[in-house]
């Protein structure tokens, strides 16, 4: 073999390997983010069945509170408002990352309640 022949096998296994450093950070962000999605379809589903479970009726209005689910803390948005249907309430949550952040997860359900 050449000097030649040597260095571009040397510059043609350097691009894969760069190309294949590339490809597992791009994984790396891909699983971080897939996570981030997982755990916030989880604390939406929670915060969704407290409200439901709840006994007494909910506030009206938007109510702004942190939680907590696989050591990750997420943002909730829970906007209660009256349906104009008697004792029909709608219930949005939105969970983000941070504070105005980006929505990661969202549900919304329509609760019966006793007004008495």
């Amino acid at each position: 073999m050449t000097l030649v022949e040597v260095l571009v096998a040397l510059a043609i296994v350097s691009a894969v390997a760069a190309s294949i450093m590339v490809l597992i950070a791009q994984n790396t962000r891909f699983v971080a983010a897939s996570e981030a999605q997982l755990l916030a379809g989880i604390a939406v589903d929670k915060v969704l069945v407290d409200a439901l479970a709840r006994v007494d009726n909910l506030d009206r209005g938007v109510d702004q509170e942190e939680v907590e689910v696989g050591g990750h803390v997420f943002f909730v948005t829970k906007t209660v408002t009256d349906l104009g249907v008697e004792k029909l309430v709608r219930i949005d949550i939105a969970i983000s990352d941070r504070e105005g952040g980006q929505t990661l997860a969202s549900a919304t359900t329509i609760k019966s309640e006793d007004r008495s």
